[in-house]
């Protein structure tokens, strides 16, 4: 399989002079697939797809729906670059089963004290969807996550 560099990329772009062009190149050995996102910058819509660690952290004012997938595991800091770059975010999906590698690291320090806290000020939805249970300590603890709009919502169906 062969899939263009991003300098391949902007190089083909360069018609494009009154707008800035963004492109990212994802490769997936495990499903050997590729993945290419090519947008205008400033990024005008309200979604953005298949977000991996290849992001470089743009500011997307934008964008209110973001779903993270990747082979490769999200740790901290990458959770933290979203809750930045993407100040309203209200529907967050994460799709990974790779550990973190931060774990260990954040589990040896007095409750995380030298991990930030994350904010997501605007989160109302959030779905986790086959990912590791780091995952789901990563966005649903306190002491890594702080939510001000979202409220937990339990399945009813569960209780019967």
């Amino acid at each position: 399989m062969y899939l263009r560099s991003n300098e391949n990329i902007q190089r083909t772009l360069t018609g494009f002079t009154n707008h800035q062009i963004i492109s990212c190149v994802d490769y997936f050995s495990n499903d050997k697939i590729g993945h290419c996102h090519i947008y205008t910058y400033p990024y005008t819509m309200i979604h953005y797809d298949n977000l991996t660690n290849n992001f470089s952290g743009e500011l997307f004012k934008c964008v209110q729906t973001i779903r993270l997938f990747d082979e490769s595991p999200f740790e901290h800091i990458f959770f933290m670059r979203i809750s930045q770059a993407v100040p309203f975010l209200k529907y967050l999906t994460v799709r990974n089963w790779q550990s973190q590698n931060g774990k260990q690291h954040q589990e040896s320090n007095d409750d995380n004290q030298d991990f930030p806290i994350i904010e997501y000020p605007h989160l109302i939805r959030l779905h986790l969807l086959r990912i590791h249970d780091d995952y789901a300590e990563q966005v649903l603890l306190d002491t890594k996550t702080c939510y001000t709009q979202f409220h937990k919502r339990r399945n009813t169906n569960q209780l019967f």
